[in-house]
C-alpha cells in the first residue's frame, strides 16, 4: 500500500519517493518519482519538508491490523465509514511498527462497567461568560457579526498584527489552497480567499492561540493543534465535494472544533489531569466521561463558549453538534475528526477514536469514496498547514 503525505525534512528517509519536483538550496532539481537517496536527504535538511510517497509492506499490515482493531473495539467496523477508519488506523500503526515507534492502541481493554467519579458541575450555562478575548479578536468578531462584511476593514485589522498576517499569508500560498500565483499581500489574500472566509480563519487561528498554555503533562499542544489542523484540512475537503461555498467555513469550523476540550485543559487544568488520567488508566473516551469531571461535554462547551463570543451560527452549530450531528456542517466536522484519530494526525487528549455517527455520510451528501480522499488530502497538508500557522 503506498501513502502520500508532506514528510518534515528531518523525517525523511532513504527510498522516500519524492511526489513532487523539488528544487534543492544547491539548485538542483529532483523530479517526481524520484527516489530519494542519503545524499538527497542530506541537502534537504534545511527545508521544512516535502511531499513525499512512502510503501507499507503487507506483512506490516498484517501486524499492524490487531492493533486497528483493539483501537476500535465495541464500534462497528463493518460499515463503509468504519471500514474506511479501520483501514487508516491499521495504515498509521504499520507506519509506527516500521519506524520503531510504540502502538497507538491503548493498552488497557476498555472498561465499560467502571463508574467515573462524579465532581460538582465546573461550568453553569445558564450563566456561562466565557474569558475575554484578545483585541484583534474582538474587533474580526465584530467586523464578522454584520450582514455585509466590510473587505477593507479586515484588512486593517488583520494588518495590525504582523505575525498574523505572516501566518494567513503562509496559509493562503500553501499547495492546498491552490493559488494560481503567490499572494503577498492581505489584501489581494482577501480579494481571493473572501472577507468573511479570511476574517474567521484569522479569528480562529487567534481563539486557539488564546488558550494555548498548557501542561505537556497533560497534552502536548502542538499535537493538538495538528489535529485541530488535520480535521480542518479534511472538513475542507469534504466541504468541497458537496457544498464548495462551505469549504473555508468549514476549515474554520474544523480549527475551532475542540475549544470546548482547551477550555477545560486550561480553565480547569487539575480536573482535565484527572479526567485525562482516568481514561487512559480505563481505556474510555474522554468525551464519555467529561460531563462526570466537568458538567458536560467538550462539544457543548466549546459551542456555548463561540456563541457567546458571537460567531456565526453555522460555525456554532457545528462545533456543539460535532458528536452528534444533525446538520451539514456537523456531519463535516464530525466526519473529519474520525479521519484525523483514525490516521493519528496530532493528538487531543482522548486515548480512544470517537465512534462514528450511523447517518453523517447522508448528512454530510457525500460517498464513502470521498473519506479515503479527504483523510489523503488531511496527511498531505497538515504538516504544511502546522507550519504555516505555527
Amino acid at each position: 500500500m503506498e501513502t502520500t503525505r508532506f514528510c518534515p525534512s528531518t523525517q525523511l528517509q532513504p527510498g522516500d519517493i519524492c511526489a513532487q519536483t523539488v528544487r534543492t538550496p544547491s539548485g538542483r532539481t529532483i523530479a517526481a518519482g524520484t527516489p530519494l537517496s542519503p545524499a538527497d536527504i542530506q541537502e534537504l535538511r534545511t527545508l521544512p519538508g516535502i511531499h513525499v510517497r512512502r510503501t507499507i509492506d503487507e506483512a506490516a499490515r498484517a501486524k499492524a491490523m490487531p492493533l486497528a482493531l483493539r483501537a476500535y473495539f465495541g464500534q462497528d467496523v463493518c460499515s463503509p465509514v468504519g471500514q474506511t477508519l479501520l483501514q487508516l488506523r491499521a495504515q498509521a500503526e504499520a507506519e509506527r511498527l516500521l519506524r520503531g515507534l510504540p502502538p497507538l492502541a491503548p493498552a488497557t481493554p476498555r472498561s465499560v462497567a467502571i463508574t467515573p467519579p462524579s465532581l460538582p458541575p465546573a461550568v453553569d450555562l445558564t450563566s456561562f461568560e466565557p474569558p475575554e478575548l484578545p483585541s484583534t479578536a474582538q474587533q474580526l468578531l465584530g467586523a464578522l457579526a454584520t450582514d455585509s462584511i466590510d473587505a477593507e476593514k479586515i484588512t486593517r485589522i488583520v494588518a495590525q498584527s504582523p505575525s498574523l498576517a505572516g501566518r494567513l499569508l503562509k496559509l493562503v500560498n500553501s499547495p492546498a489552497f491552490g493559488m494560481p500565483r503567490r499572494v503577498d499581500r492581505i489584501d489581494r489574500a482577501v480579494i481571493l480567499v473572501g472577507a468573511r472566509e479570511l476574517g474567521l480563519l484569522a479569528t480562529s487561528i487567534l481563539l486557539i492561540e488564546h488558550f494555548g498554555v498548557v501542561s505537556r503533562a497533560m497534552v502536548d499542544m502542538r499535537t493538538f493543534f495538528a489535529h485541530s489542523i488535520a480535521v480542518a484540512a479534511a472538513a475542507r475537503h469534504l466541504a468541497q465535494s458537496a457544498q464548495p461555498q462551505m469549504a473555508e467555513t468549514a476549515f474554520a469550523a474544523g480549527l475551532l472544533h475542540d475549544m470546548g476540550r482547551l477550555l477545560c485543559l486550561s480553565i480547569f487544568p487539575e480536573r482535565a489531569k484527572v479526567c485525562l488520567e482516568w481514561c487512559r488508566a480505563h481505556g474510555r473516551m474522554v468525551r464519555e466521561v467529561e460531563a462526570a469531571f466537568f458538567g458536560h461535554e467538550h462539544a457543548s462547551l466549546g459551542g456555548a463558549m463561540l456563541a457567546a463570543w458571537n460567531l456565526p451560527e453555522p460555525i456554532v452549530q457545528a462545533v456543539a453538534g460535532h458528536h452528534a450531528p444533525q446538520g451539514f456542517l456537523a456531519a463535516v466536522i464530525h466526519l473529519a475528526d474520525c479521519l484525523a484519530h483514525a490516521a493519528a494526525l496530532g493528538a487531543n487528549g482522548d486515548p480512544v477514536p470517537p465512534r462514528a455517527h450511523a447517518q453523517a455520510l447522508e448528512l454530510a451528501h457525500l460517498s464513502p469514496e470521498t473519506l479515503m480522499d479527504a483523510a489523503g488530502a488531511a496527511q498531505a497538508n497538515t504538516d504544511a498547514f502546522l507550519a504555516a500557522l505555527t
